[in-house]
């Protein structure tokens, strides 16, 4: 291995060579201290000198003028004429100005980037050189095709998508750049990326202690900017709730105009559905802690609900279809009612009252006259909610306490949305575990008879067949009851709930089975609702 440096201020380059010597003291290093270069036709003789050497690795300002941004922009225009000379070498941009390397034309070019605001951070000599090292072998890599970041991904839909859309290489950068140390790095997907965002947990080992971060990426900025002001600007209204939801660091941009990504705070610990998937029967007492303390949260924060002004404009933009939605719902009524029909045929059909025929089409007739129908409800009661709250974006810390992750649907929703939708998607995503196996049509009859907001008595909801969504229901209901406001809360909370089925219908991961579940549920509530007006 043999490492060149072009660099034009001595300090800089004095540094980076006394690092190299630490990290790799086996390499050659051909630039010696004090050897400054402040001219590209210098830069040119000192990779031509190296035409047979293998291994070769580069270092190169690219500010050799005047050290300005501008210069830095310049400077990739002559930094091709050098790579030319020499392109099978590991390449690494040695500069101020990552935010010039990091174009899609520069990343024709570098394998890497190593920035001086981060070398120069006060460190100890052995922390820069493992920074160092993890570059360079970063480099190596991208310029031989074989990774050198060592990780493991877990198989999935959002996993699958995530890479299809960001590729590996995106995965390696945010390793490097937020997991430095990191052993046995483990990467999940936390969704399933539909809404042009990927969310991410990574895991690994630093120092024998364990390490969590969960990391929101995006192609664009502004698909998850508004995550990271979004608490402030909901300032004031979420009491308790605020402290419960991991504020979304700033945007920090992917190498080659790849996207953006943020890192979530406060987030050390495991997911809800780690926490609970192999323990649906709620026996443990610490289980049944954390699902009450997300239960105590909600409530309170249901206690401040409103009434807008803007109601009608709002319900339109939160529990509102569009096209693309009542498109997606047609198609699956269409897939689903072939199947439906196929199992009341064949005696697998879970309830002789409902119609498969008729079922789908009042799902239909529902979705596409939707929109209208809201503008004809009396005024709902609203409360700052996460929007999005399935099992996947709790976070369990070591105390049991929740927090909550992914923020990019928070706003003011019906009254109990966050703890309806915490239900549903429990349902769904937990059911038919005992034997870890997926959901038959036999027991397509069984799920159906727990509808939402059948409620039982104290204590029954240990025997449901997916306690811990019976117990959200359970909790939200008797709150319910006892409000002034109960049927108005009631009534948003059906509507919301309608909504969110009629989405379920069309949801690509989801087995037919699991969507019939919710073409059911959805029968259900579009009869409560028509008896509720």
């Amino acid at each position: 291995m043999k490492f060149i440096v072009i660099e034009n201020q001595r300090g800089d380059l004095d540094s980076l060579i006394l690092v190299l010597k630490h990290a790799f003291p086996s390499a050659e290093i051909v630039t010696k201290p004090g050897e400054v270069v402040n001219l590209w036709s210098s830069a040119v003789n000192c990779v031509s000198k190296e035409l047979e050497s293998k291994e070769l690795i580069v270092f190169t300002d690219i500010a050799l003028d005047d050290n300005s941004s501008a210069d830095a922009q310049a400077g990739l225009e002559q930094i091709r004429r050098v790579f030319a000379i020499k392109p099978d070498a590991t390449w690494i941009a040695f500069t101020s100005f990552t935010e010039v390397v990091e174009s899609e034309e520069a990343g024709e070019i570098f394998h890497a980037v190593l920035s001086k605001q981060k070398f120069n951070k006060p460190r100890k000599i052995h922390e820069r050189a493992q920074y160092v090292a993890k570059i360079v072998q970063s480099g190596i890599g991208k310029s031989t095709g074989s990774s050198s970041c060592v990780f493991s991904a877990n198989d999935s839909l959002g996993m699958r998508t995530f890479l299809a859309v960001f590729s590996r290489f995106a995965l390696e950068e945010i390793i490097l750049a937020e997991c430095q140390g990191w052993t046995g790095v483990v990467v999940s997907a936390l969704s399933a990326g539909y809404s042009g965002a990927s969310l991410l947990a990574l895991r690994g080992s630093l120092s024998g202690v364990m390490r969590r971060i969960v990391v929101k990426v995006a192609a664009r900025a502004d698909t998850i900017e508004r995550e990271t002001k979004i608490l402030t600007e909901f300032f004031g209204e979420a009491q308790e709730f605020s402290r419960r939801c991991a504020s979304a660091q700033p945007l920090k941009p992917l190498p080659r105009g790849l996207g953006y990504y943020s890192i979530q705070e406060a987030v050390a610990g495991e997911t809800l559905f780690s926490v609970i998937n192999d323990d649906q029967s709620v026996k443990s007492s610490a289980v049944r802690s954390i699902l009450k303390a997300i239960v105590d949260v909600e409530l309170v924060q249901s206690g401040a609900a409103i009434n807008l002004l803007d109601e009608k404009e709002h319900r339109k933009r939160r529990i509102g279809l569009l096209p693309v939605d009542i498109d997606r719902i047609k198609k699956s009524c269409s897939e689903l009612r072939g199947m439906a029909s196929c199992l009341k045929h064949d005696g697998g059909w879970p309830s002789t009252d409902v119609d498969p025929e008729l079922l789908f089409r009042n799902i239909e007739v529902t979705a596409l006259n939707w929109n209208e129908a809201l503008d004809n409800l009396p005024p709902l009661l609203w409360v700052l909610q996460h929007g999005d709250l399935n099992p996947h974006n709790v976070i369990v810390g070591e105390l049991g306490q929740p927090t909550f992750i992914d923020l990019a649907r928070l706003d003011r929703w019906p009254v109990g949305y966050d703890l309806c939708r915490l239900s549903m998607q429990l349902k769904l995503r937990l059911v038919d575990r005992a034997e870890s196996s997926e959901w038959v049509r036999n027991n397509l009859g069984v799920w159906t008879r727990e509808r939402l907001f059948q409620v039982g008595a104290e204590g029954e909801w240990k025997s449901m067949l997916c306690p811990a969504a019976s117990f959200f229901e359970h909790a939200m209901t008797n709150w319910i009851r006892n409000e002034p406001n109960a049927e108005s809360i009631m009534l948003g909370l059906r509507i919301s709930a309608l909504m969110d089925l009629l989405r379920i219908i069309s949801y690509a991961d989801l087995s037919p089975f699991k969507r019939l579940w919710a073409a059911i549920d959805c029968g259900f509530l579009i009869e409560e609702l028509e008896q509720m007006q």
